[in-house]
C-alpha cells in the first residue's frame, strides 16, 4: 500500500524529495518491524512476579504459580555494627550517607554512639527508614560488601522451571562486582553464569546488569560476586529451587516407603543455614599477605608495621594431617589464613568476647516435627564441622541432588561451596539447644591421637516454641543455654557418624566412622540419557591442584591461572587476540613466567569427559572443586596411604603417576605438572544411575576424584578450587565446551577488552570516515536537483 500511494504521487516529486520520502518509509518500517518484534517478547505481567526485595529484607520469596521471579540486588558498601538511612523509592533503593555506629553494652543492649544522628533509633524510626545493624561476630568495626544492606544478603525462593530475572545494580564506590549463581547449570543461557573474563565482562561502578535464567533444578543453591576477594568480604547469599508439588511428594512417598522417613516441613525462609569464616582483614588484606608469604600477622595490631617475632610466629597447633593442612601459615603462600571468627546467617561471636554482648542466629521448632534444614558453606577459606547439641541428622540432599538417607549423623564436614541438606527431629525435651560450627584444627603438639580440638568456632540457637526465649531470645541468656547445652561427644558406646570426611577415616581413638561422598547413592536415578558412561571415555583430563607454578603459587599442573582481559565466551575473537593462553605442551617443571598463562581445554558436544582431579605432589592440601555448568558423576575416590599409629598422611596415592619424578635439568621432582595413570587398570570406572553428582567436592590430600561428565552444555565453564585465595592466585582453569555450539550472547551483551591508541592508523581512520561521509554529501548536492 505504501509503495502504491508513492507511484500515485510520484509525478508530482522530485529526486531531492523522492529520497527524502524513501527514508522516511524506511524508518517507518523499521520502527514497525522493532515494534512488532518487541511485542512477541513483552511478558504477561500476571505471570511475573516482581519481589518486593528491599534493604533489610532477609527473604526475597517469589510466590508459588509464577513463570518468573524478578529481584533486585543492590551490592554496596557499608560498615558493621551502623545504621543508615535507606533512600529512594518503591522501585530503588540506595544507603543514604548518614549512618550511626553502635556497640553492645555489658548489659546486652545496643547503644549508638551518636544520639543526635538520623538513625540514633533504628527500630520503629517514625522519621527515618533505616536498617538494622549488621553485628557480624559482635567484636569487629569492618568495611561490608554486602547485599541489599545485608551480610548475607538475603534468601532468594523461586520455583522449580521458573524464569529468574535478577537486577543487579553494583553501588560499590571504586571496584566492578559480578554474581555467579553456584550450582545453577545455566542450559542455553552460558552468558549468565556470572564469571569476569570468562562468561561476562565485569559490572563497573555506578552500573548495572540483568542476569536471566531458569530455574530447571530444584535443590539448595546460592549467589556470591565472582571478582576478587569480594566473596570473603560478604558478598553472597542463599538460592533456594523449590520442588514442585508433583516432584516433593514423589519425593517424600519414597522416603517413606523405602528409607523409613516419614513426613517433613520444609520452610527454606527459616530453616536455611549458610556459614562463613570472618577476618578482622578485608579479603583483599588477607590475599595479599598470604601471597606475599608475610607468614602469620595474627598477631600483629591491624594498620601496624610488623617485627620480627611476629612475622615468624608458629602457631603450637595443627589441623589433623589427615586433613592436609596446618594452620601454620609462616612458611609458605598456600597455607591457609588462621582462624579468627565464622558466621551463621551473619551473626556470630568472636571467643574474646561476652556472650552477653553477641548477637547469635536462632532457628526455631515445633515439639514433635520434622523440619528439613538447608546447610550452605560459603567460607572463603576453612573446612568446618557442624552439628546441633543432643540432635542427631539425618542427611538427605547434596548440591541439589537427593541421596538416599544417612541416618544418625552427629557431625557434617562441609567446605566452601558445598550444601548438604538434612532433617532434624524435634524430639528432645523442649527447650534451647546449641548449633555450632567449628573448625576442625586440633592440637597436635602433645602426645598422640585423640588430639582435643581448638574450640574454633561460633554458635547458633535451636529454638523450640513455647520456651523461654519466644519472641526473640535475649542475649543475657545465651550463657546459660550454652552452659546447659551438651555437645555431642564420641565414645565407645556411642560412636559417632560423619559425612564428608576430607580423608578416608577417622583414627580409631576418635570413636567416629566416615561417610564419604564416595559412599553416597542418589535417591531417584539419572536418567539413562544423561550418565557418561562406558570404560573409555572420549576424552580423559588430568589436572593436579597445588602449589608448584613460579613463586611456589596455586596452580593446575604447574600452570597458574590469569583471568584474560575479555570473556572468552562472548569476545572469542578478542580472546585469541588478546589473552596470554596457556600453550598445553609446555613444560612447566622449571616453572617460570610463562606458566602463568589463561588456562584453557577444549571438547567436543555431547562427548563422555572424565576428569581426574588430584591433589599430589609437593603439599598435603585438600582442595574444594568446583566446576561451573554441571553436575558432575562422582566415579572414584582415591586416598593417601597413613600411619598406623597417628593416620597422618605418608605417601600420596600411587595410582597417579607424576612424570616430574624422572625429570632432570633444575625441575623439581616431586612437583606433579604432568600427571597421568600409573596403571591402565586405574582408569576403569563404574557408574550406574545412582552413582552420586555434585558440583563441589573435596580433592583429599595426597589422592584424588574421577569425575564424569557429557559434555551437552556448550560454554565456557571455569573450573577451580574453592578456597577464595587459591582460586584468586591460580589454581583454576577454563573447560571451553563445544564452542561451535555455543549460542552467541544477546544483543547489545556488554563488551570489554585492551585498548591501544595508535596515531599511525587511529586519526586515519577518523579522517577516512569524515572524508567518505563529505564527499556523499557533495555529490548529493550536485546530482540532485533542488
Amino acid at each position: 500500500r505504501i509503495v502504491n500511494h508513492s507511484e500515485e504521487m510520484g509525478s508530482s516529486l522530485n529526486r531531492s524529495q523522492h529520497l527524502m520520502l524513501i527514508i522516511f518509509m524506511a524508518l517507518l518500517l523499521i520502527r514497525n518491524c522493532e515494534a512488532s518484534c518487541l511485542s512477541n517478547t513483552v511478558v504477561d505481567e500476571k505471570s511475573r512476579c516482581v519481589v518486593d526485595c528491599k534493604w533489610g529484607n532477609r527473604v526475597c520469596e517469589c510466590d508459588t504459580g509464577f513463570d518468573e521471579c524478578q529481584f533486585s540486588l543492590e551490592i554496596d558498601e557499608f560498615y558493621s555494627f551502623t545504621s543508615y538511612e535507606i533512600l529512594g523509592n518503591e522501585e530503588t533503593q540506595v544507603r543514604g550517607t548518614h549512618g550511626v555506629i553502635y556497640s553492645i553494652n555489658s548489659t546486652g543492649h545496643a547503644v549508638p554512639i551518636s544520639t543526635t544522628g538520623k538513625c540514633s533509633s533504628y527500630e520503629h524510626n517514625p522519621t527515618y527508614n533505616c536498617t538494622i545493624p549488621n553485628w557480624t561476630n559482635s567484636l569487629n568495626f569492618k568495611v561490608i560488601i554486602g547485599i541489599n544492606g545485608l551480610l548475607p544478603g538475603p534468601t532468594l525462593i523461586v520455583d522449580e522451571s521458573s524464569t529468574v530475572i535478577a537486577n543487579v545494580n553494583n553501588n560499590l564506590t571504586q571496584e566492578a562486582t559480578s554474581i555467579h549463581w553456584h550450582g545453577i547449570r545455566q542450559y542455553d543461557t552460558p552468558w549468565m553464569d556470572g564469571v569476569t573474563g570468562v562468561t561476562q565482562c565485569p559490572i563497573s561502578p555506578s552500573s548495572n546488569f540483568q542476569y536471566i535464567f531458569k530455574a530447571e533444578t530444584p535443590g539448595t543453591f546460592w549467589y556470591h560476586s565472582h571478582v576478587g576477594s569480594q566473596r570473603a568480604d560478604g558478598c553472597f547469599g542463599s538460592l533456594i529451587v523449590r520442588e514442585n508439588s508433583d516432584r516433593s511428594e514423589s519425593v517424600k512417598s519414597l522416603l517413606s516407603s523405602q528409607y523409613g522417613v516419614d513426613n517433613f516441613i520444609d520452610n527454606p525462609d527459616v530453616h536455611t543455614i549458610i556459614v562463613n569464616d570472618w577476618s578482622d582483614r578485608s579479603g583483599i588484606d588477607n590475599f595479599l599477605i598470604q601471597t606475599g608469604m608475610f607468614g602469620d600477622l595474627s598477631d600483629t595490631p591491624l594498620g601496624m608495621l610488623p617485627v620480627a617475632t611476629q612475622t615468624s610466629h608458629h602457631h603450637s597447633k595443627q589441623t589433623h594431617n589427615q586433613t592436609g593442612h596446618s594452620t601454620d601459615t609462616s612458611t609458605a603462600a598456600h597455607q591457609h589464613i588462621p582462624f579468627h571468627s565464622s558466621l551463621i546467617n551473619g551473626l556470630g561471636r568472636h571467643h574474646s568476647v561476652p556472650f552477653i554482648q553477641s548477637r547469635l542466629s536462632e532457628f526455631s521448632v515445633e515439639s514433635g516435627n520434622r523440619y528439613r534444614f538447608r546447610l550452605i558453606g560459603a567460607q572463603a577459606d576453612l573446612l568446618f564441622r557442624f552439628s546441633i547439641d543432643s540432635h542427631l541428622l539425618t542427611v538427605i540432599a547434596t548440591d541439589g541432588m537427593f541421596i538416599e538417607p544417612i541416618h544418625n549423623v552427629s557431625y557434617i564436614m562441609i567446605h566452601s561451596g558445598e550444601r548438604y541438606d538434612f532433617l532434624l527431629t524435634a524430639n528432645q525435651p523442649i527447650g534451647n539447644y546449641i548449633m555450632r560450627l567449628e573448625t576442625t584444627n586440633l592440637n597436635t603438639t602433645e602426645g598422640s591421637p585423640p588430639y582435643q580440638h581448638l574450640g574454633e568456632g561460633t554458635q547458633a540457637i535451636l529454638h523450640y516454641n513455647t520456651a523461654p526465649g519466644d519472641g526473640g531470645i535475649l542475649s543475657s541468656s545465651y550463657e546459660s543455654i550454652y552452659s546447659s547445652s551438651l555437645q555431642t561427644t564420641c565414645n565407645v558406646t556411642s560412636p559417632c557418624r560423619v559425612v564428608n570426611c576430607p580423608f578416608e577415616n577417622f583414627h580409631p581413638s576418635y570413636y567416629s566412622d566416615c561417610i564419604n561422598v564416595g559412599d553416597f547413592r542418589l535417591l531417584i536415578e539419572t536418567p539413562s540419557e544423561e550418565l557418561p558412561v562406558g570404560d573409555s571415555p572420549d576424552n580423559e583430563i588430568f589436572l593436579n591442584f597445588n602449589f608448584e607454578a613460579h613463586s611456589v603459587t596455586s596452580s593446575i599442573n604447574g600452570k597458574k591461572f590469569v583471568f584474560p582481559p575479555v570473556p572468552i565466551l562472548t569476545q572469542p575473537e578478542d580472546f585469541e587476540q588478546q589473552a596470554l593462553k596457556c600453550d598445553l605442551s609446555a613444560n612447566c617443571n622449571p616453572s617460570d613466567i610463562h606458566c602463568w598463562c589463561t588456562h584453557v581445554v577444549e571438547v567436543g558436544y555431547n562427548k563422555v569427559v572424565q576428569l581426574v582431579v588430584s591433589a599430589i605432589g609437593t603439599s598435603d592440601h585438600q582442595h574444594p572443586f568446583h566446576l561451573h555448568g554441571h553436575h558432575f558423576h562422582v566415579a572414584k575416590v582415591g586416598y593417601p596411604s597413613y600411619s598406623n599409629s597417628t593416620y597422618s598422611i605418608l605417601e600420596h596415592n600411587s595410582d597417579i603417576y607424576c612424570a616430574d619424578s624422572t625429570c632432570h635439568h633444575s625441575c623439581v621432582n616431586t612437583h606433579c605438572t604432568q600427571p597421568s595413570w600409573a596403571n591402565e587398570v586405574d582408569s576403569v570406572m563404574t557408574i550406574d544411575g545412582k552413582t552420586p553428582r555434585k558440583d563441589t567436592a573435596i580433592i583429599p590430600a595426597g589422592g584424588y576424584l574421577v569425575v564424569r561428565i557429557i559434555s551437552n552444555n556448550p560454554g565456557a565453564w571455569l573450573l577451580h578450587c574453592h578456597i577464595l585465595i587459591h582460586a584468586t592466585d591460580g589454581m583454576a582453569m577454563i573447560l571451553n565446551v563445544a564452542p561451535d555450539h555455543q549460542n552467541p550472547p544477546p544483543k547489545g551483551f556488554p563488551k570489554c577488552g585492551n585498548f591501544k591508541f595508535s596515531t599511525s592508523t587511529g586519526y586515519q581512520e577518523s579522517c577516512s570516515f569524515v572524508l567518505i561521509i563529505t564527499l556523499l554529501h557533495f555529490f548529493m548536492a550536485f546530482l540532485l536537483p533542488i
